[in-house]
């Protein structure tokens, strides 16, 4: 109906003088645009509506909460950490044939009435790493999901326990002379554990098995497998030394069970009359330079 006015003001605008008849096709072809922008926002605000009326549908009649494929379970399990995940699906979609997005909620705590909310995630599967954890601990957690149009889908309570720490094994300390020094020793040992790498070595020394109690040196830094050595100074010519090692990975101390043991050397003095370059020890009487 619009048009056909539109149309005979057109017309009747021929047989009118120019500048009237121009004005009037302007004021026509404004009106023919504006029809048009009119009918262009009529449909989009139809398609809005259409659209806002079938997600109303499907939140009041057709939704179907998620369902878990996998429940909350516990994954890398170390001494002071885990990592809780779950993988949950939703069939329905939205007007637009999307999926629901879907929302997980994290909960954790020490006891299974006692779970704290931790945080969410809008990642499928869903991982929490949760660290901090003491060692030997049985934690519980649960993961709760929704779709946002139904209320959550509460998971089942899962618990797992981290691990105890591995005690260092030290072996025995293997102690040898330095050439050509009569107060110095060697003192070689290995350590392994089976979840440190980086070991902290700390050296005793006494002078009988029963005394091995006096630190020498500093802490030496070492891994786990390799052999560290430390080398005692300012040591008593011809005297025997007895040698046991600590070693910490930052969490447990194990000291070695067995001791090492080595003499320094003896340094003599020439024998009265010797024609030949033998020594006679001071000390130890045996006659050689270095025993």
């Amino acid at each position: 109906m619009i048009i056909t006015i539109i149309i005979l003001i057109l017309l009747a605008a021929i047989s009118i003088n120019g500048l009237f008849k121009a004005k009037i096709i302007d004021t026509a072809t404004d009106a023919v645009i504006k029809y048009e922008q009119e009918q262009y926002r009529e449909k989009d605000m139809l398609d809005d509506l259409d659209n806002t009326i079938k997600d109303a549908l499907i939140a009041l009649g057709g939704n179907r909460p998620p369902i878990f494929l996998e429940e909350a379970h516990a994954i890398d399990i170390t001494r002071t950490s885990m990592k809780i995940t779950a993988t949950a699906v939703d069939e329905d979609k939205d007007s637009d044939g999307n999926p629901d997005t879907l929302t997980y909620i994290f909960y954790f705590g020490t006891s299974e009435d006692n779970l704290v909310k931790e945080g969410s995630s809008i990642d499928t599967p869903a991982v929490f790493l949760k660290e901090g954890l003491t060692n030997g601990v049985k934690y519980y957690y649960r993961i709760d999901v929704t779709d946002g149009k139904s209320e959550p889908v509460k998971g089942t309570v899962g618990s797992a326990v981290t691990t105890e720490n591995s005690i260092p094994s030290v072996g025995t300390p293997v102690v040898t002379r330095v050439a050509n020094s009569t107060d110095k020793l060697t003192i070689a040992v290995v350590a392994t554990d089976t979840d440190d790498e980086d070991l902290e070595y700390t050296f005793y020394r006494g002078t009988s098995s029963e005394n091995i109690t006096d630190k020498v040196g500093g802490t030496i830094q070492g891994k786990s497998g390799n052999t560290v050595t430390f080398t005692d100074t300012d040591l008593t010519m011809a005297q025997t030394y007895y040698y046991k090692v600590k070693v910490s990975d930052g969490t447990e101390n194990a000291i070695s069970a067995n001791y090492g043991s080595e003499r320094t050397w003896c340094l003599g003095v020439l024998c009265e009359n010797s024609t030949e370059e033998l020594i006679l020890c001071t000390k130890c009487g045996k006659n050689t330079r270095w025993f």
